[in-house]
């Protein structure tokens, strides 16, 4: 039997990490989690599980928000922060009562101190701890993960949160359980996403960038190559069943043509990209690549001077 309790995606956003959650949530033995560092606003704000009901009333949710009580005495339907997992940041569907300026600064400060940590030589920095509220996310993530496995009868959650050093710090308190799945898609994708998102041009490609600059060097530093899967949207896309099975094998798990079928199955994933959580019967397996024909000269000009030489190096050519 596979050792691995836990699949991480990692992806800058709009990149297709919700599609490839749920993609892999078609497994018997895989369970969807969606971005599930944001399970606490989605409970504060009343927003829909990938069943279509609210999180809070889900059946299928029940179960785990009931043995917190009884384990923790806390009711997450009430209490929806206080389990928290890792620092979040809603840029769209924002809690304004969570996300205030004390937070975001606390958060920020969190970030430096992990990104110091990591600029230190490989041999010195497992002897800096964790800031204690990282640690306690640490710890509350897997209390989580354990009983949703539990609970939901599976071998494997997967969770796409996306967040690099959520990853690295799981990865590193417990390496033998957790995987990482790298995702990187065609940037000029991800630009027009974030265009139509409402995003400039100019952040648009430099949000893109900077995570890829901050990823690609700590996880080539931090994670053991064996525990790291690289792939890109437009494989999996275009070759589901191909990518799948060599997924599953990286997971030390059978595919199961099922999760071809993406029709099949409910997925009680929280917060991710709601076309592809809520429209997936519609849609199907199906490639995007309307930058081909969206994106105007003018797009592609100030795309290529700062995205240009990260595209190059994610494996885009052309």
């Amino acid at each position: 039997m596979s050792s691995v309790r836990v699949l991480y995606i990692c992806s800058a956003g709009h990149s297709g990490s919700t599609f490839t959650d749920m993609l892999l949530g078609g497994h018997s033995q895989m369970e969807s989690l969606g971005e599930f560092s944001f399970i606490g606003k989605n409970l504060a704000l009343g927003e829909l599980c990938g069943c279509g009901v609210p999180v809070s009333d889900c059946q299928a949710w029940a179960p785990i928000f009931n043995r917190i009580i009884r384990e923790r005495g806390t009711d997450l339907r009430q209490s929806p922060y206080e389990i928290r997992q890792w620092d979040t940041h809603a840029v769209q569907i924002i809690d304004n009562q969570q996300q205030t300026p004390a937070f975001l600064l606390g958060m920020k400060l969190r970030s430096a101190y992990m990104k110091y940590r990591y600029q230190l030589p490989q041999k010195l920095y497992p002897f800096v701890p964790f800031p204690p509220r990282v640690a306690g996310y640490v710890h509350n993530t897997n209390y989580l993960y354990n009983i949703i496995r539990e609970t939901r009868h599976c071998q494997i959650v997967i969770d796409s949160s996306k967040n690099i050093f959520k990853a690295l710090a799981l990865y590193e308190n417990n390496p033998k359980e957790i995987r990482i799945i790298f995702l990187s898609r065609d940037g000029r994708g991800v630009y027009l996403s974030k265009i139509n998102s409402n995003m400039s041009q100019k952040e648009a490609v430099l949000s893109w960038v900077g995570y890829y600059k901050r990823a690609l060097p700590l996880l080539a530093k931090v994670v053991n190559p064996e525990h790291l899967f690289k792939v890109r949207y437009e494989d999996l896309a275009s070759q589901p069943e191909t990518i799948l099975k060599k997924i599953c094998e990286f997971a030390g798990m059978s595919f199961e043509p099922t999760m071809l079928d993406f029709t099949i199955g409910i997925r009680h994933s929280v917060n991710g990209n709601r076309n592809a959580r809520f429209n997936r019967q519609k849609k199907g397996i199906r490639l995007d690549e309307l930058w081909r024909t969206k994106l105007t000269q003018e797009d592609l000009k100030i795309f290529n001077k700062y995205g240009g030489m990260t595209n190059h190096c994610l494996g885009y050519h052309d």
